[in-house]
């Protein structure tokens, strides 16, 4: 079992058992603090292996026209989110500091949708 997958058993079952109103506000404030930096995190996961994943054969054996469109579905998001989260992964090659940043968890996708869109258009912007 990944560290991934352990996270996400733990978060499960950590959420089963939640109860907001059994926690202080400071302690609600703090939960959701964590939660974006896990989200941040978690956001720079799909968008590193969404391209590999992309290249595999796994959206065409199950169905999809598109690797967008098994994105999507796997994501719970629309085809046209699913784009927009591929398509940075491939930049991210010629973007190290943006890359390594993404990996620390200090880039939201919408923050690094920005920097490879400005960056494709004049690479010393990154």
């Amino acid at each position: 079992m990944t560290s991934l997958e352990a996270a996400r058993r733990d978060i499960g079952r950590d959420l089963a058992d939640a109860d907001p109103d059994r926690v202080t506000t400071a302690q609600a404030a703090d939960l959701v603090t964590l939660c974006a930096d896990v989200e941040r995190l978690v956001s720079a996961v799909k968008v590193l292996f969404g391209h590999r994943a992309a290249q595999s054969t796994r959206w065409r054996d199950e169905g999809h026209r598109s690797a967008a469109s098994w994105m999507a579905e796997t994501t719970g998001t629309g085809v046209g989110d699913a784009l927009h989260a591929l398509a940075p992964s491939s930049a991210l090659e010629s973007l190290p500091e943006t890359s390594d940043a993404l990996r620390r968890g200090e880039l939201s996708h919408s923050q690094l949708k920005v920097i490879a869109g400005a960056a494709a258009e004049n690479p010393r912007t990154e």
